[in-house]
């Protein structure tokens, strides 16, 4: 005979034999009667049903017909609804509340999918650096999960946003709904551990204890690792189809960072020009060389402070050098002598359109001091000020893959190396993988020598050491024999390595 569980899973054992209990009295029938109505039952003492609670503003349809279903509590699977309501409305009003609700749970921990997935919008834009808002919000929507996206259209969100207590209650918020999501956990934990001790599965019964610790803590986000093998691979792979691809052959790469300083009337710009139009055009802009180059690559750069006539002055210079090479639509150039502030909407808005309408590989911006101003009440050199605009610039990298090269001003004090770096904060100090600067050696003939503010983030890279200014060269600035026979090195071009002189920069002809 098969064995017979109580409710709890408990076998239930037959009773021993012996003689059988004595059989209860039946009670006496209770005499017939109406049924009381609704309101005489509440008077004697019986509570009536609670009423089933409204739904939610933001879950009422904007077209007047039936709203979307809600998670039904058949499974009896508890959830703070003002909890989540309250947290995705208060990541939407603010950062700092993005942060917090970001910190303390995760969308894993959202009960509603509805808000699980506005949740995962919001986390999504934060990451990317976007702005946050119901539009924002709900065209990531559109995007990644259609189906909310209808189910929620924008005026549901914007009622989640307008009904949150306080966005500073963020934090507490997502505590709460986390506190939940470990509640739930535990449930179907403990469901897994009754199913497996009625089955009297033993192995499976043990593997859930075991691993009880784990399923009851609190969502983790689960980074991407590397084992040693895989690491080797990938740097095999990266010498033959480089991931990030060369700017400059042999100096930069996107995603990369140089600042370059130097004293008024040197000819840094001059030097950042030359760097620009060579890229744009396919040439090495320290060798002058296309050998190696695979094609132009865009160019944006960003002059905060000559006007349009002077920076058609100093292009000019560079005219000879990459005429008959540079394609037209490839080297884009704007004039803002008044500064852009990156830190203010406007001015990172204008900067963005900027990369979105022309999407260059190579970006020039300087000098720094015009690329921001304090707000309010801060100093333009505090810490908290440049951490906030190289975060701006990081997030623009990220987002549209450029190289990064910045002018900007020294110290007046400049008896030591590291007294090369951009002057201000000493976020300068670590940021920029390249810290360089251009020390006068001598005017006639102009000679400089380029300083490391500190020692470069990346090895092996061939950045000049030495530059010279002749009046027979091609482009403004050459570099010494040394500097050019590295990056041929560094280029894999061992076949020009012969070579005694420099050909292109010394004005000879060259095929390319």
């Amino acid at each position: 005979m098969s064995p017979i569980y109580d409710e709890d899973g408990f076998e239930v054992l037959p009773p021993e034999e012996g003689p059988p209990p004595p059989a209860e009295p039946e009670p006496p029938a209770e005499p017939e009667t109406e049924t009381a109505p609704e309101t005489e039952r509440q008077t004697a003492g019986q509570t009536a049903p609670e009423p089933e609670r409204e739904p939610a503003r933001w879950a009422e349809s904007p077209r007047g017909d039936r709203p979307p279903p809600r998670p039904t509590a058949a499974d009896s699977a508890p959830w703070d609804r003002d909890a989540e309501e309250s947290l995705v409305g208060a990541m939407l009003l603010s950062s700092d509340a993005r942060r917090r609700g970001l910190r303390g749970c995760s969308a894993e921990d959202l009960y509603d999918p509805r808000l699980r997935a506005v949740y995962r919008a919001i986390e999504g834009l934060h990451d990317a650096g976007q702005p946050v808002d119901p539009v924002t919000v709900h065209g990531w929507l559109r995007e990644h999960d259609p189906d909310v996206a209808e189910q929620m259209p924008r005026s549901a969100i914007m009622v989640l946003q307008a009904d949150t207590p306080a966005s500073a209650s963020a934090g507490a918020y997502a505590e709460t709904v986390a506190r939940y999501a470990r509640l739930r956990s535990g449930m179907t934990l403990g469901a897994d551990l009754l199913n497996a001790g009625r089955a009297r599965d033993f192995d499976t019964f043990e593997a859930l204890a075991t691993e009880a610790a784990h399923r009851l803590a609190p969502n983790m986000i689960r980074a991407e690792s590397y084992d040693l093998a895989d690491l080797w691979d990938m740097s095999e792979r990266e010498r033959e189809d480089p991931s990030k691809p060369w700017v400059i052959p042999g100096c930069l790469r996107t995603n990369e960072v140089i600042a370059y300083t130097g004293g008024e009337g040197l000819g840094k710009s001059t030097y950042l020009r030359q760097i620009g139009v060579c890229v744009a055009s396919g040439l090495h802009p320290f060798t002058g060389l296309g050998v190696g180059i695979a094609a132009p690559l865009p160019v944006l750069f960003v002059d905060l402070q000559e006007d349009v006539l002077d920076m058609a002055d100093e292009v000019a210079k560079l005219r000879a050098a990459v005429e008959g090479r540079y394609v037209p639509g490839m080297y884009h150039a704007v004039s803002r002598p008044e500064g852009l502030d990156l830190l203010s909407p406007r001015g990172l808005r204008t900067l963005e359109g900027l990369l979105d309408e022309h999407r260059p590989r190579l970006v020039l911006v300087g000098p720094v001091v015009k690329m921001y101003r304090a707000p309010d009440g801060r100093s333009r050199y505090g810490e908290d000020v440049v951490d906030e605009l190289t975060n701006v610039l990081g997030e623009l990298m990220h987002r549209y893959d450029f190289g990064l090269v910045l002018e900007g001003h020294a110290g007046n004090d400049r008896s030591h190396d590291e007294d090369w770096r951009l002057r201000g904060s000493s976020v300068w100090r670590s940021w920029p993988a390249f810290s360089h600067g251009l020390k006068e050696v001598s005017k006639e003939p102009r000679e400089a020598e380029v300083i490391r503010a500190r020692r470069d983030r990346y090895t092996g890279r061939c950045w000049p050491t030495r530059l010279f200014s002749r009046p027979t060269a091609r482009l403004p600035w050459s570099v010494s024999d040394g500097d050019y026979a590295a990056i041929l090195r560094a280029m894999d071009l061992h076949h020009l390595l012969g070579e005694a002189t420099q050909p292109d920069l010394l004005g000879t002809d060259e095929v390319f």
